[in-house]
């Protein structure tokens, strides 16, 4: 988790020099003693993390590992004061000379008061500049985590990551408030992601050094908000060796022999066999067309510089499986991004008398199946397969970002199979962020375990999950679930997720563990949309549980919980939570309603409940991580309203040129189109139709509109 990671970026100071006399045991701050943790400057920012210099400042050194950050340790906590109020600082250190803490969000005016309050009484307090911003940098480090340095260089071209502190606010997705910028020895580098991830202590700005820039010791500077540009830290950059990032071009009609030029182009087989002239940092770039047929790549990459494939701009390109039972790409090499083209199987056969996961009458395989490591697919569309995405466990250290999965599967003589995602993993942690998942057979995110193989070491965040099951003749199913035998379920974590099954027709749930299960070990769930279904959620069989701050609407049982002998609700970190209308809750089977529900589980004590359905409008706006210009929008529209506004200004600039697209419908015409002007815009809600199936389907799709749609904004030339 970047949480501990944070840590060894924090230097731990000492003071020198002997203090001035106070009176014994009260804490003491030493003038001039609070100080950004990074590069130790006076100027303080909302969210920034803080060491306080001074005496008797604790008894004994504490590294805080709690998540979240207390703000007490054994008696000890830091006060911020303002005109406003007084709040208490998240605490991760404390020694007798030397405290680190957070300065809270929403901190307001042009300065703030710190000031220690111990067992034996309060400190003075030392007063500090407050800025909206003061961006300082930890550490810049490549994509293997390895800090760029002198004797390790950045290369032009090269994605990095900077480990900041004091970037001030965030919006409510975690991404910068204010827009961020970034300069290379004076020359503009992209930043494709300002904000602070999930779980996470540091802010990060991920940005492109220029292809185009100096070598040698160059100032990297940030603006935030407009502020003047200031160095924040120095970039050793070296030529990269021999040879510059090449594009290499592959087509549809391509002869035997090409040289991968876009005059004479590879075929996609030998262009994913990874050709002597490929290297890491090169780009191949798929012309439109069909590329029927089903592909293994073994492109291999480093850590740092990954292959890249991805679709010719302004063009589409498709790899169609069609009846040949095979998975349409099959990866099973490693470090190489695959971004923005289509996978589906054109078999129109979707529905067979024979029961189980294999018939042999059913000649679709997998769009994507994922063997090699450290491999990224982003912004794909994947749909009409038997599957999404095989996730599986050699496919270590690899990310699902911003795709589109749909209508995958087919109707058994059991019932329907095939998910969005099915995925298990043993090592490090498989990140699933900012897909939108609806409308297969089977699961949307199906994390299964069994005696062979592990569900260990997730992140999702961001996910757009609905509806799932509801083209099978068994009707809705899960739209998450990890879940199933063997090793213990750990380290899970679902943030701003959003999930929907269509509240009136009380069908359909998402499961953390079922009744199954045997001992799983900790998740998070935080910030999540848990909405429809019978019940909405269930968490069954976990030791560690922090559930917080998630809405759930449900017609029948809102959540269902399920113990071990012995153990109790109220060993979970659970509240903070909305839940609308069903008053039940159960724990075991047994089923409560909400003042018994508090009473009996001793978790939701500051939670709230309603009756009624939700009203009023939903939107969410998640800019996409790896495209500019490019974010996924989420609308619950429980007015059922016939436009909804959105505000765009997170992502676009004004004079920007836009197309929005339906989820439901992404090849179909845009629902919108424009210039931004920086107003919101009117999202269409009526008159929306559903993109239509391979082959023909018992039960067909369905839009959700008007109560629920969901958007892609791109860029537009």
């Amino acid at each position: 988790m970047i949480t501990r990671v944070a840590c060894t970026f924090i230097l731990l100071f000492a003071m020198a020099g002997a203090p001035q006399e106070v009176p014994a045991l009260v804490p003491y701050i030493a003038p001039g003693g609070v100080r950004d943790a990074a590069v130790l400057r006076t100027e303080i920012a909302p969210g920034m993390l803080v060491t306080i210099f001074g005496e008797r400042l604790a008894t004994e050194p504490v590294i805080v590992s709690d998540w979240p950050l207390p703000e007490s340790v054994a008696g000890v906590s830091v006060e911020t004061v303002t005109a406003e109020l007084v709040r208490p600082a998240p605490l991760l250190f404390l020694s007798p000379r030397q405290i680190n803490a957070e300065i809270p969000y929403g901190v307001k005016g042009d300065s703030i008061g710190i000031r220690v309050r111990g067992p034996s009484g309060l400190s003075g307090s030392e007063r500090v500049p407050l800025v909206p911003s003061a961006p300082r940098v930890f550490a810049i480090v490549d994509v293997s985590s390895a800090r760029v340095s002198p004797e390790r260089p950045a290369a032009p071209g090269q994605v990095l990551t900077a480990y900041v502190t004091g970037m001030g606010e965030l919006d409510s997705e975690g991404l910068a408030a204010a827009l961020v910028r970034a300069r290379v020895g004076g020359a503009p580098a992209d930043v494709l992601y300002a904000g602070r991830p999930a779980g996470s202590l540091l802010d990060q700005i991920n940005f492109r050094v220029p292809p185009d820039v100096g070598i040698g010791e160059l100032s990297f500077e940030l603006s935030v908000g407009g502020t003047p540009w200031e160095s924040a830290a120095n970039l050793a950059v070296a030529a990269s060796a021999a040879r510059l990032p090449k594009t290499f071009h592959v087509a549809v009609s391509a002869a035997p022999g090409g040289d991968g030029s876009k005059d004479n182009p590879w075929s996609l087989s030998h262009a994913l066999n990874h050709p002597a002239a490929l290297s890491h940092g090169d780009t191949i770039l798929l012309h439109g067309g069909v590329y029927s047929g089903s592909f293994t790549s073994r492109l291999t990459g480093t850590p740092e510089a990954s292959i890249v494939v991805r679709t010719a701009p302004g063009e589409r390109a498709t790899i169609d499986s069609g009846s040949s039972g095979q998975d349409a790409l099959t990866v099973n090499g490693s470090f190489t991004w695959y971004s923005e083209f289509e996978v589906r199987s054109s078999d129109p056969v979707r529905s067979t008398e024979n029961t189980g996961s294999f018939p042999g009458d059913i000649k679709r395989g997998s769009c994507i199946t994922s063997n090699g490591p450290a491999n990224r697919y982003i912004n794909l569309v994947l749909h009409d397969c038997a599957q999404g995405v095989s996730f599986w466990t050699p496919s270590v250290g690899s990310e699902l970002y911003g795709n589109l999965i749909y209508y995958n599967g087919w109707n058994g003589g059991d019932r329907g199979h095939g998910h969005g995602i099915y995925t298990q993993n043993e090592t490090g942690v498989k990140r699933i962020d900012e897909n939108i998942i609806f409308d297969q057979f089977g699961l949307g995110i199906q994390a299964y375990g069994s005696n062979q193989a592990a569900v260990r070491g997730y992140e999702l965040t961001g996910n757009i999950v609905f509806n799932n099951g509801t083209l099978s003749k068994g009707g809705a199913v899960d739209n998450i679930l990890f879940a199933g035998g063997g090793t213990t379920k750990a380290n899970i974590r679902l943030e701003a997720n959003h999930t929907y099954h269509t509240p009136l027709s009380n069908v359909g749930l998402s499961r953390l563990g079922w009744q199954w299960d045997g001992v799983n070990k900790d998740i998070v769930a935080i910030d999540n949309h848990w909405i429809g279904g019978a019940p909405a959620l269930q968490v069954c069989n976990w030791d560690s549980v922090v559930f917080r701050s998630n809405v759930l609407y449900s017609k029948s049982t809102a959540v269902a919980t399920l113990l071990r002998p012995s153990q109790s609700l109220a060993s979970y970190q659970w509240d903070k939570n909305v839940y609308y209308g069903s008053p039940l809750f159960s724990i075991g089977g047994q089923t409560y309603g909400w003042s018994d529900w508090k009473a009996a589980s001793k978790v939701d004590q500051t939670s709230r409940y309603a009756a009624e359905p939700p009203k009023g409008t939903w939107v969410f706006v998640r800019p996409n991580r790896y495209q500019r210009g490019r974010a996924n929008i989420v609308v619950y529209n429980w007015d059922r309203k016939s436009t909804v506004e959105a505000d765009l200004s997170s992502v676009l600039r004004p004079g920007s040129r836009f197309e929005i697209r339906d989820a439901q419908n992404f090849f179909g015409a845009p629902v919108l189109t424009g210039v931004f002007d920086g107003s919101p815009v009117n999202l269409p809600m009526e008159g929306l139709r559903v993109a239509e199936t391979v082959g023909t389907v018992s039960v067909p799709p369905r839009h959700t509109a008007p109560e629920f749609g969901v958007f892609v904004l791109l860029p537009a030339s």
